[in-house]
C-alpha cells in the first residue's frame, strides 16, 4: 500500500473502526514512516482540542420563549390575512389556480412582446443605417485611391472600381444588392462626385 492509502485510514483508525489486521499493518507502517506518523500526530491533537471543548445545553425557558415568540408573531400577522381573505370571500373573489397563473404569464409575454417589438426592428434599423454608413465609407475611400492615380479625376462608374480599388461593390443591408451605383454622380469635368445608398428608405 501506499502513503496516500494508509493516511486515508487514520481517521478511521483514530474513531475506532478499523478492523484489527487493517490496524496492526498501518501501526507497522506508522513505525516506519515518518510522514505518515506526522499525520497521525497532528490527527490526534486536532481531536484532542474537539473533545476539550464542551457544547452547553441551552436553558430550559430558551425554547418555551422561542415558540411563544414565534406564535405571537404568527398570530398578528394571521390577524391582517385572515381579515383580506374574508374580505374576499366575501366579494365571491375568484382565487387564483395553475390554469390562471399560465393564462397571466402567456398574457405577460405577449404584452412585452408587443411593447418591444418595435424597439427591437428601431434596433435593426439603426444598426442596418450604420452598415450602410461604413458601405460609403469605403466606396469613398477606393474613390479616392481612384482620383490619386488618374489625375484627380474620379470615375464615370463605380463599376470602374473593380477589381483594382474594390473587390466588389459593398451590397446595401436593405436591399441585399449593390444599391450605390444608382445613388453616385460625377461633375461634368470629373473633379466633384455626389454618392449615396440609391435604396429609398
Amino acid at each position: 500500500m501506499t502513503c496516500e492509502e494508509y493516511q486515508e485510514q487514520l481517521p478511521e483508525r483514530a474513531l475506532g473502526h478499523l478492523e484489527e489486521a487493517a490496524d496492526e499493518r498501518l501501526a507497522r507502517h506508522l513505525s516506519d514512516c515518518p510522514e505518515c506518523r506526522a499525520q497521525w500526530e497532528m490527527l490526534q491533537l486536532g481531536l484532542a482540542d474537539l473533545n476539550q471543548w464542551q457544547v452547553e445545553d441551552p436553558p430550559k425557558q430558551l425554547s418555551d420563549r422561542t415558540m411563544a415568540a414565534i406564535r405571537a408573531e404568527a398570530a398578528s400577522q394571521s390577524g391582517f390575512w385572515a381579515r383580506i381573505d374574508r374580505a374576499l370571500g366575501r366579494f365571491a373573489a375568484h382565487r387564483p389556480t395553475p390554469l390562471t397563473g399560465l393564462v397571466t404569464v402567456v398574457v405577460t409575454v405577449v404584452l412585452l412582446g408587443q411593447v418591444l417589438s418595435p424597439n427591437l426592428w428601431r434596433g435593426r434599423s439603426s444598426s442596418d443605417g450604420t452598415a450602410c454608413k461604413r458601405n460609403l465609407k469605403v466606396v469613398d475611400q477606393a474613390l479616392e485611391a481612384y482620383r490619386r492615380e488618374h489625375s484627380g479625376l474620379y470615375p464615370d462608374r463605380l463599376s470602374q472600381l473593380k477589381p483594382d480599388y474594390l473587390r466588389q461593390l459593398p451590397d446595401c443591408p436593405d436591399s441585399g444588392n449593390d444599391s450605390y451605383s444608382s445613388g453616385y454622380r460625377v461633375s461634368p469635368d470629373h473633379q466633384s462626385y455626389t454618392l449615396q445608398c440609391g435604396t429609398t428608405k
